[in-house]
This record gives structure tokens, C-alpha cells and sequence, in this order.
């Protein structure tokens, strides 16, 4: 069975752990490049825009993330700055250059007291910075307006 060619496909975060495994499983569904630090800062509109000009993805999957929870607590600026100022520079790049976002959250966005799976309409209840930066990181991107998916 033949896949549609979705690309090409930009990761953003393309060295971390979850970024590596996306760069092995999606040239299934067409061309991928990736892109991190130190050629993308996404804490930079400057830095997201030139890396998107550069590669003009149809996609953009957004997988960089300040994700060590427990530094969060002491860090929250840099949280903050990666999680969610620049989860909402890249979700405004992504609009102005017409390439649709997915962008990767978190669990932590919730309480974990459900008791069972959480659905899109259940209130989030982070209980942590990691938490948090994440929520607001969903949230800058929803606002920005664009194409996309919250995963």
C-alpha cells in the first residue's frame, strides 16, 4: 500500500531523543529535513523564520522542547522562553510561510488524577513548570492562528 507524499517535512529538534526517532520514521510520508540548535533557536522569530525560508516545509513537527521537569522548577525563564515564547514563534512562522504545525506536548499539561485516558476537551491542571510552559506553549499556538495539530 502506497503512502500519499506528505513532504517535505521539517523537525524542529531534530537531535533530541523524540527528533531522532521522527527523523527515522517519517521519510515514510516524504522528504525530511531536520533542524536544532545551534542553526535553529526557536527563542529567535529571526532564527525559526531564516530556517523555515531555507527549507519551506509543507509540515513542520515541533519536537524541541526544555523537557528536563525537574530543572524546570529552578528554571522557569528558560521553560517558559523554549516551551512556549518559542512554540508561538514557530507557530506564527509557520502561518506567515503557509506549512502547517504539529506540535508535540505533554501529558504533564494534566493532573494525572483522571484515572483514565484524557481527552481534548478534559481542563488541563499542570502541576509543575514543565507542566506549565507546556500548556502555554499549546496555547500561543493555538492563537497564532495557523494550520496544525496539537499532539
Amino acid at each position: 500500500m502506497a503512502t500519499a507524499d506528505l513532504g517535505p517535512i521539517l523537525v524542529v529538534g531534530c537531535r533530541g531523543l523524540l527528533g531522532r526517532e521522527l527523523m527515522e520514521i517519517l521519510p515514510s510520508l516524504g522528504a525530511v529535513s531536520g533542524a536544532d540548535l545551534p542553526e535553529l533557536d526557536i527563542r529567535s522569530p529571526a532564527s525559526v523564520a531564516a530556517v523555515l525560508a531555507a527549507h519551506r516545509p509543507r509540515w513542520v513537527v515541533n519536537a524541541a522542547a526544555y523537557t528536563d521537569v525537574d530543572r524546570c522548577e529552578t528554571e522557569r525563564e528558560k521553560a517558559f522562553a523554549v516551551n512556549a515564547l518559542g512554540a508561538g514563534n514557530l507557530a506564527r512562522a509557520c502561518r506567515k510561510a503557509s506549512a502547517a504545525l504539529v506540535h508535540l506536548s505533554t501529558d504533564f499539561v494534566f493532573d494525572g488524577a483522571k484515572g483514565s485516558p484524557y481527552l481534548e476537551e478534559d481542563p488541563p491542571r499542570p502541576l509543575s513548570v514543565y507542566g506549565e510552559s507546556k500548556l502555554a506553549g499549546e496555547e500561543a499556538v493555538r492563537a497564532a492562528g495557523g494550520r496544525g495539530l496539537i499532539v
